[in-house]
């Protein structure tokens, strides 16, 4: 049997744009002869494959098309062209809230949720104590969510979403508005999940979390996936992109990325003479490849 979840090829995804609304009227009407919008593709020619235990990083600038992405594996949306698989049972905390109805109870929203996502009562309620107790917010389990804050609502739902045992778990930036704590357990749990064979996605501007959680990240840029690689290696070749201020037209690879930004970083800094004696009379072992070099300290 295959231990592939997730598999993607040649996906994209089209948008029409209407300057007015009612120019989507007039389209309609005229049975498509008097055309009123323009197009965009917000992903185009996407391929990848996620497989059980396996955790995965989506970055990039904002607008590059990633929560289209995981809108579509989601079945939010459905692509223009191309084709996705997903085999087994899917979870994703995408939206702040999603699914959860602002006048029912934290406990009623547990199991709404879970029916929608096709768990049986049964099954919720030998997960309930486990959802109740992670999430941590006490006796506003049994007030509405309207009364929630952010923070609140995140645990509430990324602590329903994994106590589900999902297949597949999506986490978008919903995270962020969680206090650090919580975050940190968050992963920790994650980790968990993918120990027992969960496949995890995950969509941040976290680099810290897309270093440390992730197996292989993918880099977004303008919809098309131009970069893909180990998290280290593609962290720094973003933080490379943005830091040249045009993440969307440098074709080049990585190393040469690296050096081009130290070399124009060391012309910027006006190191003293008095911080270059500090380093040039240092004493120790000498380690790294020599990508980056101190050229000033002061104490």
């Amino acid at each position: 049997m295959s231990d592939t979840l997730v598999k993607v090829e040649n996906l994209g995804k089209k948008f029409k744009l209407y300057n007015k609304p009612y120019d989507r009227v007039i389209e309609w009407m005229s049975a498509g002869k008097c055309l009123r919008h323009s197009e965009t593709w917000a992903l185009k020619d996407i391929s990848f494959s996620l497989h059980k235990g396996e955790s995965i990083g989506i970055i990039g600038p904002n607008g590059a098309g990633k929560s289209t992405l995981l809108k579509i594996l989601s079945r939010s949306l459905w692509p223009t062209e191309g084709r996705f698989e997903v085999n087994g049972n899917m979870v994703s905390l995408l939206e702040l809230g999603t699914g959860f109805h602002p006048e029912l109870t934290g406990i009623e929203n547990i199991f709404n949720s879970g029916r929608l996502l096709g768990f049986s009562d049964s099954f919720l309620q030998q997960k309930l104590n486990d959802i109740i107790d992670f999430a941590e917010i006490g006796e506003y389990i049994n007030q509405p969510t309207k009364t929630y804050s952010s923070g609140m609502y995140v645990r509430l739902a990324f602590s329903l979403f994994a106590n589900l045992e999902p297949d597949i778990y999506i986490v978008d930036e919903a995270l962020s508005v969680g206090d650090i704590f919580f975050q940190q357990k968050c992963f920790k749990f994650l980790e968990t999940l993918k120990k027992k064979g969960t496949a995890v996605i995950i969509v941040s501007h976290d680099m810290q979390a897309i270093r440390r959680y992730c197996d292989k990240v993918y880099i977004l840029i303008n919809g098309v996936i131009k970069y893909s690689g180990k998290p280290i290696d593609m962290v720094n070749l973003y933080y490379t992109l943005l830091k040249t201020g045009e993440p969307f037209k440098i074709e080049q690879s990585n190393i040469d990325m690296e050096k081009n930004l130290l070399n124009s970083v060391s012309k910027e800094i006006n190191v003293p003479e008095d911080a270059k004696i500090n380093v040039i009379h240092a004493k120790g072992h000498r380690r790294g490849d020599g990508r980056l070099e101190i050229v000033g300290a002061l104490v």
